[in-house]
C-alpha cells in the first residue's frame, strides 16, 4: 500500500505508549494541531461536532446494570464525557475507541507519539457480539467460573460472531 500520512478518521494499529510493546487497535480522531474537545458525551474537533463512526457506540453499563467505570482526566473532570480542550501536540495522533463509553484510549493515556504508529488497519477480521447469547459471570473466588464462561462462549461462538461485518474495509 502507499505510505501516507495516518488521517481523521484511519483505524490504526500502534504500539500502547504505557509500554511500547502492546499493539492497540483504535480510530484515529486528531491530527496534530488539531483541537478536541468531547462535551457531554460529542466529539469536536477544532471547534465542529464530528459525527460517531458507524459501527460506533455509546454503551456504559454492564451486563449486570453496573456502570462502567470512568477514568478521570489529567485535571480530575470526566475524562469520557468531558474532556479538552485539548491540543493535539506535533508528532503526535489522538486516538479514541468506537465504544466510546468503554474505552481505555488517548483521553487517559494521552495522544500517540507518531514513531508508535505501526500500520493502518486494513479489514476487519473479527467481530463478536457479546450480548447474543450473554456469558455466565466469572468470579476469582470459584475458579470454575471462568471455564464455564470459556466453554459457553466456544458452545456459542457461532452465534456471536459478527458474520456480516468479518472482511469489512476499514480504509
Amino acid at each position: 500500500l502507499p505510505q501516507r500520512d495516518v488521517r481523521r478518521g484511519d483505524v490504526v494499529v500502534f504500539k500502547f505508549p504505557g509500554d511500547g510493546k502492546t499493539d492497540y487497535v483504535k480510530r484515529c480522531v486528531g491530527i496534530p494541531g488539531d483541537t478536541l474537545e468531547i462535551r457531554d458525551g460529542h466529539l469536536f474537533v477544532n471547534g465542529e461536532r464530528r459525527p460517531d463512526p458507524e459501527h460506533g457506540k455509546h454503551d456504559d453499563r454492564n451486563r449486570d446494570g453496573t456502570r462502567h467505570l470512568i477514568p478521570r482526566g489529567r485535571r480530575g473532570e470526566s475524562s469520557r464525557d468531558n474532556f479538552g480542550p485539548f491540543v493535539v501536540p506535533s508528532d503526535h495522533y489522538f486516538m479514541m475507541g468506537d465504544n466510546r463509553d468503554n474505552s481505555y484510549d488517548s483521553r487517559v493515556f494521552g495522544p500517540v507519539p507518531r514513531d508508535l504508529i505501526v500500520a493502518r488497519a486494513l479489514f476487519l477480521y473479527m467481530s463478536w457480539d457479546p450480548e447474543s447469547h450473554p456469558a455466565p459471570m466469572v468470579s476469582p473466588d470459584e475458579p470454575v467460573s471462568y471455564l464455564r464462561r470459556v466453554l459457553h462462549n466456544i458452545r456459542y461462538a457461532p452465534a456471536k460472531v459478527r458474520w456480516s461485518r468479518i472482511g469489512d474495509s476499514l480504509m
